[in-house]
């Protein structure tokens, strides 16, 4: 506690972290979560981490791939850097969307994070706050990513991938998991 006005001031504004403690607020507890594959689902999310053009390309390809079975895809990337890469395409955010404690805040990510996805690709392995805070809050009905202990409030099914896995491998073992397929419309 801070004892001069400044001080108290400042913990109001920012309050300072516990030690323990995530800094993200945490999940909605009535979000009903289920184990949906590709053949349940419809609307599915991706977040991501943008570790440089070859992961977007891939990321971007994985979800031209999805749109193209017939499934509503939607990506979000983090981008972990003060300038915005040129061959950056996706939708993203960045630095300047962060709050003091660097938990995303602005219109994009609160839109993503309200989306009701039937499937959310969690396809990042990193201790990446923003992300694990996105993932954690969405009311994605199913969230899946990389077996790390650091994720685990991010995803609901774990895809155990060896720590020297690169992306392709993660989604390789999502979609024979998860059994991609064409979308097949429902006629009720």
């Amino acid at each position: 506690m801070a004892s001069s006005l400044f001080g108290k001031i400042k913990d109001w504004i920012a309050p300072p972290a516990k030690v323990g403690q995530p800094l993200w607020v945490e999940e909605p507890s009535a979000v009903p979560r289920e184990l949906n594959y590709f053949k349940d689902s419809f609307r599915i999310g991706i977040l991501c981490l943008d570790s440089g053009q070859e992961s977007h390309d891939i990321v971007m390809k994985y979800k031209k791939e999805l749109d193209h079975l017939g499934y509503e895809t939607e990506v979000l990337m983090y981008v972990d850097a003060k300038e915005m890469p040129k061959y950056c395409y996706l939708p993203h955010f960045k630095w300047e969307d962060l709050n003091k404690q660097g938990v995303p805040y602005n219109p994009r990510t609160d839109r993503f994070v309200k989306k009701s996805f039937d499937l959310l690709i969690n396809l990042f392995f990193d201790d990446s706050l923003p992300l694990i805070h996105l993932a954690g809050r969405s009311v994605a009905k199913c969230r899946v990513g990389a077996y790390r202990n650091h994720l685990e409030k991010a995803s609901d099914v774990f895809v155990y991938t060896d720590p020297e896995d690169d992306i392709n491998k993660l989604i390789s073992a999502i979609n024979e998991i998860l059994k991609k397929q064409a979308y097949a419309r429902k006629i009720y």
